[in-house]
């Protein structure tokens, strides 16, 4: 299998961004590269070009205005070949009855787009997609929540933006008395939240929409293409680089175990109760040596951060070295909750419900793997079950939890260019414009990089966006 596929659709793209000649559209797609994680928000690069076809001088196409690009919503289309089954008559249009055929859409919010620069007959423009959650970083405030749970702020926060988003949790989560955002962008405040309280979000794209999807269990990820039983992304094959098969497959993997804290413990004072020990504590050592260290926070304790992903130094041994806190302790009497502080409170619960959120966080960092492939059917916030793996305990299903992804249209020059000189050190950055020509009959270049999580293995996100501070009179 190689990096290079023979075809002239492999990505198209859809938006009323784009500007129209004469009923064609006047840019079109030459390179989609980025990057897409779950509980981050994704950041994809589009480059376009002008097509010849349309006869006017990259002059005139040099002067499309960019403002009128920025703020609009842009859908990728990616063509899924599949693999297997072809079927008699469909000359044209082979590969069309495969195992997985189909298309990946990838939409985005265009939050940025740059005018490369010509050569003699083209124009090249860089777009920035970003998800609509984005917008959430460009409004910050001061609001006070009374009586609500964390999931009834979250939502009351993103009613405020008129895009697509899905709630997909099992949890039951407490209602709070208090809860403030503070000079805090929204983006920051419910990143806040979700972090303390356990609950995941991704993207997922479809209709021409991307969904903001909450979740709080490995159940609410699911496998590309899953309306299709059939589908070949749902199981991938693991062969060495350069082997001679006609699927997607992946060409590197590499699972990876580390150590982390098996405990964690936490301390509570509650004012309303002076003389109550509050304490919550779990253990979920896993099966690994010098598996039982512990993980103590007086008062919940503070996010911890400036921990590089893979060093094992960080707090627990946590992916990024951060951990949100567990604050429990609260006067909760409001919303008719009765005279009886205890239960009132509901701080014994809710230390225990936050405890077990923080040992799975610290869990979820222990058993990791790593890969590479030219695959278009692995997207970040999916499954999907590896075989024909060497090591026989790999073979297991997996979420996607990052991708970097190249997809790159080039012709047969470039290709060989590109496959003489892809380990130099200063690889160009802006692809080189090609005529309909090339274009139509080269071939497009995919690769992607990963990393995935075992399903077995709840997925808790990190603390890694602190509280503000507000400062007194001292």
């Amino acid at each position: 299998m190689t990096s290079l596929f023979k075809s002239p659709r492999v990505l198209t793209i859809t938006s009323p961004a784009i500007p129209q000649v004469a009923g064609a559209a006047a840019l079109v797609p030459l390179k989609l590269s980025g990057h897409e994680a779950v509980n981050t928000l994704f950041e994809y690069t589009l480059i376009l070009q002008s097509p010849d076809a349309l006869q006017f001088a990259a002059n005139d196409a040099s002067n499309f205005p960019l403002h009128d690009m920025v703020g609009r919503e842009i859908t990728c289309a990616i063509a899924l070949d599949g693999h297997g089954s072809f079927v008699a008559g469909l000359a044209g249009n082979l590969g069309a009855a495969n195992l997985g055929a189909g298309v990946r859409e990838l939409s985005g919010l265009i939050t940025a787009a740059r005018h490369l620069g010509t050569d003699s007959r083209h124009a090249l423009y860089a777009l920035t997609l970003r998800p609509w959650l984005h917008l959430a970083t460009l409004t910050s405030d001061c609001k006070v929540f009374q009586d609500q749970t964390p999931v009834e702020v979250i939502r009351a926060v993103l009613a405020d933006y008129a895009f697509a988003a899905e709630v997909r949790l099992i949890e039951t989560y407490p209602t709070r008395d208090y809860c403030v955002q503070y000079n805090e962008t929204d983006f920051e405040f419910i990143t806040r939240l979700m972090q303390e309280w356990g609950i995941n979000y991704h993207f997922e794209h479809s209709g021409g929409v991307h969904r903001l999807i909450l979740s709080d269990h490995n159940g609410a990820f699911s496998p590309l293409q899953k309306g299709q039983s059939d589908s070949a992304y749902h199981r991938i094959a693991y062969y060495p680089p350069g082997h001679k098969v006609d699927e997607e497959y992946i060409h590197a993997f590499t699972p990876s175990e580390r150590l982390t804290a098996g405990q964690y413990a936490s301390r509570e004072y509650d004012y309303t109760r002076p003389k109550v020990a509050l304490g919550a504590s779990q253990a979920q050592p896993r099966q690994t040596g010098q598996a039982n260290q512990e993980v103590y926070l007086w008062r919940g304790g503070k996010v911890r951060t400036g921990q590089t992903p893979g060093n094992d130094s960080g707090i627990g041994s946590t992916a990024s070295g951060s951990l949100p806190g567990s604050d429990y302790a609260q006067e909760n009497k409001g919303a008719g909750k009765g005279s009886d502080t205890a239960q009132a409170n509901q701080t014994e619960p809710q230390g225990q419900h936050l405890a077990r959120l923080r040992m799975q966080a610290l869990r979820q960092a222990g058993q990791r793997a790593s890969g590479a492939g030219h695959v278009r059917g692995i997207a970040a916030g999916h499954t999907f079950a590896l075989h024909k793996h060497p090591q026989d305990a790999a073979n297991i299903e997996y979420l996607t939890l990052s991708t970097h992804t190249v997809i790159e249209n080039v012709s047969e020059d470039t290709a060989r260019d590109h496959n003489s000189s892809k380990n130099s050190a200063n690889p160009s950055l802006i692809p080189q414009a090609l005529s309909d020509a090339q274009r139509l009959t080269g071939q497009w270049r995919i690769e992607v990089r990963f990393e995935v999580l075992p399903t077995t293995e709840l997925l808790r996100p990190e603390g890694i966006q602190p509280k503000p501070h507000t400062h007194g009179p001292e």
